[in-house]
């Protein structure tokens, strides 16, 4: 709340350091002023990985849309804007070994809640450009996710590590237009890059 002494200033200054020297931390956390630099960063890391890209399209419905020319324009008023769409984010693009967030509160008991952090282990689509199928994370609290992995146990395989906690699609439904009277369900997982 602006009470940093000097000494607090040159230990934050310590810890600056440019991003193009060799030993760049470049999976360490970053904190950025704006969200524009933190989408330009996790773009360029997703870009980076030499792992299979995922771009994962949300599935969008128009609840009560008697045509399909109202469906049509109802979804093309859906905004660019996470806070208006509950934070699902509309083109998902992932990779394994890339870290994620929780983008909304999952089971708060068991600690999947927003922000909560990880790093995706596994992508298993049945649809590759669809939010189908099950997101292997590992979250960096081994205690989160502990009753998700226990309650899906039967997910699991040889090849799907223990601490690893299956993430599924979530919908949520939100309005759009300028009256809000339009009703959109979106499904998609509830994930977001955290580079």
């Amino acid at each position: 709340e602006g009470n940093h002494t000097q000494d607090d200033i040159l230990k934050i200054k310590e810890r600056l350091i440019q991003q193009n020297i060799p030993s760049y931390p470049s999976d360490a956390p970053h904190l950025f002023i704006q969200n524009a630099k933190v989408n330009d960063f996790n773009e360029r890391v997703h870009n980076a990985s030499t792992n299979m890209k995922y771009n994962i399209k949300a599935q969008d419905s128009v609840v009560g849309a008697n045509s399909s020319e109202l469906t049509k324009k109802t979804l093309n008023q859906i905004p660019n804007n996470l806070r208006k769409t509950k934070q699902l984010i509309s083109n998902l693009r992932l990779s394994e070994g890339e870290r994620v967030e929780i983008a909304i509160n999952i089971q708060t008991e068991d600690g999947i809640t927003n922000g909560a952090a990880a790093v995706i282990k596994s992508i298993l689509l049945h649809d590759k450009e669809k939010p189908t199928g099950v997101i292997w994370v590992q979250f960096d609290h081994n205690s989160v996710g502990k009753k998700t992995r226990y309650e899906n146990r039967q997910l699991y395989t040889t090849t799907i590590g223990l601490t690893w906690t299956p993430i599924k699609p979530v919908t949520v439904q939100f309005k759009v237009g300028r009256t809000k009277a339009a009703q959109v369900v979106r499904k998609q997982f509830p994930l977001r890059p955290a580079a």
